[in-house]
């Protein structure tokens, strides 16, 4: 029983050790991610899929002329005014 208790306890250690190293992973990720998604040369806009945007970049704001403030404010579907509708 004590050897068991010794296997369990190097387990969760070797475990938590992995976790901790999947997260620095993950966070670096999302660094490098908002770096160049801010950082590109060409206008980028996320957009949830009930056509909220979530996300844009200094290019998008430059091009369409909204700062992210007002397309992230409330629930406004800022892509209403970006995107021109079928004729």
């Amino acid at each position: 029983m004590h050897v068991d208790r010794e296997i369990l306890k190097a387990e969760t250690q070797e475990l938590g050790t992995r976790v901790e190293q999947r997260t620095r992973e993950l966070h670096e990720s999302e660094r490098r991610f908002k770096r160049l998604f801010r950082c590109a040369p060409e206008a980028m806009v996320m957009v949830s899929e009930s056509g909220t945007i979530v996300q844009s970049n200094q290019r998008a704001e430059a091009m369409f002329g909204y700062s992210a403030a007002e397309c992230f404010e409330g629930e406004r579907r800022c892509t209403d005014h970006l995107i021109a509708k079928p004729a």
